[in-house]
C-alpha cells in the first residue's frame, strides 16, 4: 500500500474530473426521470383531388433589405394572407444581422420590416451573439410563432430563440430563450412546422455536439418546449411531412453525400424509424417537404453537387416512388446559389415556393399542381 502523502496528487487528478462526471451523470438522470408529455398527433385535412386547371407559375423577387439575404419561413394567417421571414443584413441602423419580416397583400410584398436585430438577441438573454440564423414560422389563427438560431462568437455555442405575435406580425414579444437540451449545443432549425392536435407543433431542428443528428422537438401553445425525439437516420437538416393524424415521414442529409435518408413515424411522432430513402442526389444542403392536399409529398432542394441547381420532386402519398417534376433554377457559374427552400400550400390550392437567391434576396415562386405536372422538369 502506497503510503498516505503518495496519494494525494493522484487523488487531486482524478478529482478534477469528479465532479463534471458527476454533473453529466445528474443531468443524464433528470432526463430519463423527466416525464413525458402526453401523446398527441398530427393535424392533416383530408386529401382531396386537385381541381382541373390550366398551368399557374408566377415569380418575383422579394423587396431588397441589403447586401445578404437567407433562410426564409413562409406561414399563412387565418384570413389567407401569407407572411414570411428570413435572416439578412442592412446597412444604416440595421448594420447587422436581423430577422426580417413581410406579407404578401393583393399580389405585392411589402416593404420587409426587422423583427429582432442580434443586438436585440444578445440583450434579451444576456449574451454575446456572432450571427442570427434559420427563422421559423408557425401561425396558429392570428397568432404568430417565431422561432430562430444564433450562435456565440466565432459559431461556438448555441441558442434557440422564440418569440410570438398575437396581431398577425405588427407586434412582437421580445425574444425568449428555449433551451433543447442540458448542455449548449448548436440546434439549427429546419423548415416547416407541423400543427399538432394538442394546440402546439413539431419543429425539426439539427442538433450539433459530438454526433450530430436530426430531432423532433414539440412545443406547447406557448413555444415551451414539452418534448424531444432523436431521427434514427441521417445528422441534419431535417424536412418532414404527416400524411394523416398518426403517420409522417422524415428525409435528412447525410455526411455521405449525396445519400439522402429517411424515417417515418406511426404514432403521431412519439417514435421514429428508419424507412426507405428516395434516390435524389443532395449536397448535403437543406431541405423542404410538403404534402400537397392532393396527398401527394412535394419536395424542394438541391440537386447535384453545388446549390447551383434547384430543383422540384413528386412522389405518392407513402413517400415510396418519387420522379423529378421540375428544376426552378439551373446555373450554370460555379458559384451560384440557389439554396434553403420553403414551401407552403394555400386555400385555393396555389403552392408557394421561397428560396434564397444568390445570398442577394429572397425569390418566391407561385404555382400549381397542373404545372408540376407538366412535360418539361
Amino acid at each position: 500500500m502506497l503510503p498516505l502523502p503518495a496519494l494525494s496528487p493522484l487523488l487531486l487528478r482524478h478529482l478534477r474530473w469528479l465532479a463534471p462526471g458527476l454533473f453529466l451523470a445528474a443531468l443524464a438522470a433528470a432526463a430519463v426521470q423527466a416525464p413525458r408529455a402526453a401523446a398527441t398527433g398530427f393535424v392533416v385535412p383530408a386529401a382531396r383531388p386537385a381541381p382541373p386547371a390550366p398551368p399557374l407559375y408566377q415569380a418575383r423577387m422579394l423587396p431588397g433589405t441589403g447586401s445578404a439575404a437567407a433562410s426564409p419561413s413562409l406561414a399563412r394567417l387565418a384570413d389567407g394572407t401569407l407572411v414570411t421571414a428570413w435572416v439578412g443584413s442592412a446597412g444604416g441602423k440595421y448594420a447587422q444581422d436581423a430577422i426580417w419580416f413581410s406579407r404578401l397583400v393583393d399580389g405585392q410584398w411589402q416593404e420587409p420590416l426587422p423583427l429582432t436585430t442580434r443586438e436585440d438577441t444578445a440583450g434579451a438573454v444576456f449574451a454575446h451573439i456572432d450571427r442570427l440564423a434559420q427563422p421559423v414560422l408557425a401561425a396558429a389563427g392570428e397568432r404568430l410563432q417565431l422561432w430562430y438560431s444564433a450562435s456565440g462568437t466565432g459559431g461556438l455555442g448555441g441558442f434557440l430563440l422564440y418569440s410570438a405575435s398575437d396581431d398577425g406580425g405588427h407586434y412582437w414579444q421580445r425574444p425568449a430563450l428555449r433551451r433543447t437540451t442540458p448542455l449548449a449545443t448548436r440546434a439549427p432549425l429546419a423548415q416547416a412546422p407541423l400543427p399538432l392536435a394538442d394546440g402546439g407543433f413539431g419543429l425539426p431542428l439539427s442538433q450539433s455536439g459530438l454526433r450530430p443528428h436530426g430531432a423532433w422537438l414539440r412545443v406547447d401553445q406557448a413555444g415551451r418546449i414539452v418534448d424531444q425525439r432523436r431521427l434514427p437516420v441521417g445528422n441534419a437538416n431535417p424536412a418532414i411531412a404527416a400524411s394523416d393524424d398518426a403517420r409522417a415521414m422524415a428525409l435528412l442529409t447525410t455526411s455521405t453525400e449525396p445519400d439522402l435518408a429517411a424515417a417515418r413515424s406511426i404514432d403521431g411522432g412519439e417514435s421514429w424509424q428508419a424507412a426507405p430513402a428516395p434516390t435524389v442526389a443532395n449536397p448535403g444542403t437543406p431541405l423542404a417537404l410538403l404534402r400537397l392536399t392532393s396527398g401527394r409529398l412535394l419536395l424542394a432542394g438541391n440537386e447535384g453537387t453545388g446549390r447551383g441547381r434547384l430543383a422540384l420532386w413528386l412522389s405518392d402519398p407513402q413517400g415510396r416512388e418519387w420522379h423529378l417534376a421540375r428544376r426552378v433554377e439551373d446555373a450554370a457559374d460555379a458559384t451560384a446559389d440557389f439554396s434553403e427552400p420553403a414551401l407552403l400550400q394555400a386555400a385555393d390550392g396555389r403552392i408557394h415556393l421561397v428560396y434564397a437567391w444568390r445570398r442577394q434576396g429572397i425569390r418566391h415562386l407561385a404555382f400549381n399542381e397542373a404545372w408540376l405536372a407538366g412535360d418539361q422538369p
